[in-house]
């Protein structure tokens, strides 16, 4: 056995054995909050008149330095047995973020839509990814909660404001209070997931969204894929998966995966594999 499959095998066996210890072992590697970290509310007040630019430069630093809520930080496993591209029925363990992530602290805090760039960066960072239209899906049917998805009408560009931002996530707040949801609860619903998709393949400039599931478990949201990849609004969000997964009790990494001409299909319901499973190059 060379040094290269000792070091797979070797990964495998840890990741399997901390997979196993139960909810909260397996996480994404986000920086520990610093206590004078801003609240939410001073956070997203502070950034409210940035332009563009500027504010995804704060939304990233912020969010790469830690400053993320630790209720978005425990990891919910997700399983489900599904037919790879062959055919073959294939045991899939994932685990993804309970709600989307947010800037602030547990008692302050605000879900933040970004561009996918920015997301990608901070997925890169915390050795995660963005989430398929399918695990959307599959995310929604394990769900705690599930609030029903709560809707602005266009009024020029208000909805791309960071004013929205923080009216939608006080409106899903008072959701989840009627429900009586305790942080850390597999929460679906919510919002579009932005998301990894092959349309990717062929476009550089495009955001690709899905979901905005309703009670019935449909989607408001196609697979959308003709937004420019600047266009945030307030039903955007960011939920970020491990880059790691187990199919069959072996351990892969999801962008391998999505490239894999049988594999893919267990994450994705899309005609082909995704050979550029990322935003940016």
């Amino acid at each position: 056995m060379n040094t290269t499959m000792s070091y797979k095998l070797l990964i495998n066996v840890i990741f399997i054995f901390l997979a196993w210890q139960g909810r909260g072992q397996v996480s994404l590697k986000i920086p520990d909050r610093s206590e004078w970290a801003e609240t939410g509310s001073v956070f997203m007040k502070r950034i409210t008149t940035l332009s563009l630019q500027d504010r995804e430069s704060e939304i990233f630093k912020a969010l790469s330095e830690g400053n993320v809520p630790g209720f978005v930080r425990s990891m919910v496993e997700i399983n489900y047995r599904v037919e790879d591209g062959r055919g073959q029925l294939r045991e899939v363990t994932c685990w993804v973020m309970p709600d989307y992530l947010s800037v602030g602290s547990d008692d302050d805090f605000c879900r933040i839509p970004m561009n996918p760039y920015t997301a990608q960066l901070l997925a890169d960072q915390f050795e995660g990814s963005l989430i398929t239209s399918t695990l959307s899906d599959k995310i929604y049917e394990a769900a705690v909660q599930r609030p029903s998805p709560y809707f602005y009408k266009p009024v020029e560009r208000e909805n791309e404001s960071v004013a929205k931002f923080v009216i939608h996530n006080s409106q899903i707040e008072n959701q989840l209070l009627e429900l009586g949801a305790i942080p850390g609860e597999l929460v679906a619903g919510i919002k579009k997931d932005v998301i990894l998709s092959n349309m990717l393949d062929s476009t550089n400039n495009k955001v690709v969204i899905y979901g905005w599931h309703k009670p019935d478990g449909k989607a408001i949201q196609p697979v959308y894929g003709k937004h420019v990849d600047w266009y945030v609004d307030y039903s955007h969000g960011i939920r970020l998966m491990h880059e790691q997964v187990l199919i069959d009790q072996q351990t892969y990494n999801i962008q391998e995966v999505l490239r894999d001409p049988v594999l893919f299909r267990l994450f994705s319901n899309e005609a082909k594999p995704m050979h550029k499973a990322r935003y940016g190059l």
